[in-house]
Protein backbone atom coordinates (compact mmCIF):
# COMPACT_ATOMS: atom_id res chain seq x y z
CA UNK A 1 0.00 0.00 0.00
CA UNK A 2 2.78 2.43 -0.76
CA UNK A 3 0.70 4.53 -3.15
CA UNK A 4 -2.06 5.34 -0.65
CA UNK A 5 -0.59 7.94 1.69
CA UNK A 6 -3.78 8.16 3.75
CA UNK A 7 -3.97 4.48 4.69
CA UNK A 8 -2.38 5.00 8.12
CA UNK A 9 -3.98 8.34 8.97
CA UNK A 10 -7.51 7.07 8.37
CA UNK A 11 -6.91 4.37 10.94
CA UNK A 12 -5.62 6.95 13.41
CA UNK A 13 -2.46 5.01 14.04
CA UNK A 14 0.93 5.91 12.67
CA UNK A 15 2.15 8.12 9.85
CA UNK A 16 5.43 8.36 7.98
CA UNK A 17 8.06 11.08 8.26
CA UNK A 18 6.98 12.44 4.87
CA UNK A 19 3.33 12.66 5.96
CA UNK A 20 4.30 14.37 9.22
CA UNK A 21 6.44 16.85 7.29
CA UNK A 22 3.55 17.68 4.95
CA UNK A 23 1.15 18.06 7.87
CA UNK A 24 3.44 20.43 9.80
CA UNK A 25 4.83 22.16 6.69
CA UNK A 26 8.38 21.14 7.56
CA UNK A 27 11.01 19.14 5.72
CA UNK A 28 11.42 15.41 6.35
CA UNK A 29 14.96 16.19 7.55
CA UNK A 30 13.57 18.50 10.25
CA UNK A 31 11.10 15.82 11.38
CA UNK A 32 13.99 13.33 11.68
CA UNK A 33 15.98 15.91 13.68
CA UNK A 34 13.06 16.23 16.10
CA UNK A 35 12.91 12.44 16.41
CA UNK A 36 16.66 12.20 17.09
CA UNK A 37 16.44 15.03 19.65
CA UNK A 38 13.67 13.18 21.50
CA UNK A 39 11.08 15.89 20.89
CA UNK A 40 8.96 13.60 18.75
CA UNK A 41 8.49 9.94 19.57
CA UNK A 42 8.68 7.46 16.72
CA UNK A 43 9.26 3.77 16.03
CA UNK A 44 11.52 2.52 13.28
CA UNK A 45 9.83 -0.09 11.10
CA UNK A 46 12.37 -1.48 8.67
CA UNK A 47 14.02 1.54 7.06
CA UNK A 48 11.21 3.96 7.89
CA UNK A 49 10.20 5.93 10.98
CA UNK A 50 6.55 5.67 11.99
CA UNK A 51 5.08 8.44 14.14
CA UNK A 52 1.84 8.51 16.11
CA UNK A 53 -0.54 10.90 14.37
CA UNK A 54 -1.64 12.38 17.71
CA UNK A 55 2.01 13.20 18.58
CA UNK A 56 2.40 15.11 15.32
CA UNK A 57 -0.78 17.07 16.02
CA UNK A 58 0.53 18.03 19.48
CA UNK A 59 3.95 19.01 18.17
CA UNK A 60 4.64 22.73 18.52
CA UNK A 61 7.45 23.98 16.32
CA UNK A 62 8.87 27.47 16.62
CA UNK A 63 9.96 28.87 13.28
CA UNK A 64 13.17 30.53 14.36
CA UNK A 65 15.74 30.25 11.65
CA UNK A 66 19.39 31.09 11.86
CA UNK A 67 21.67 31.71 14.78
CA UNK A 68 20.19 32.99 18.05
CA UNK A 69 20.69 36.69 18.69
CA UNK A 70 23.14 37.85 21.30
CA UNK A 71 21.72 39.60 24.33
CA UNK A 72 22.43 43.30 24.32
CA UNK A 73 24.89 44.19 27.05
CA UNK A 74 24.48 47.26 29.21
CA UNK A 75 26.71 50.18 28.33
CA UNK A 76 30.22 49.50 29.60
CA UNK A 77 31.53 53.00 28.92
CA UNK A 78 32.93 54.53 32.10
CA UNK A 79 31.19 57.69 33.16
CA UNK A 80 33.24 60.88 32.96
CA UNK A 81 34.43 61.99 36.34
CA UNK A 82 33.49 65.58 37.22
CA UNK A 83 36.78 66.02 39.10
CA UNK A 84 39.09 65.36 36.17
CA UNK A 85 39.71 68.34 33.90
CA UNK A 86 40.43 67.75 30.29
CA UNK A 87 43.65 68.99 28.73
CA UNK A 88 41.77 71.40 26.43
CA UNK A 89 40.21 73.37 29.30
Amino acid sequence: MRGNKFSCTLLGMKITVQQAAEQKQLTPTRIRQLINAGKLSAVKVGMQWMIEAKDVERLVVYNRSGRPRKAKAASTKPAASPCVKSAAA
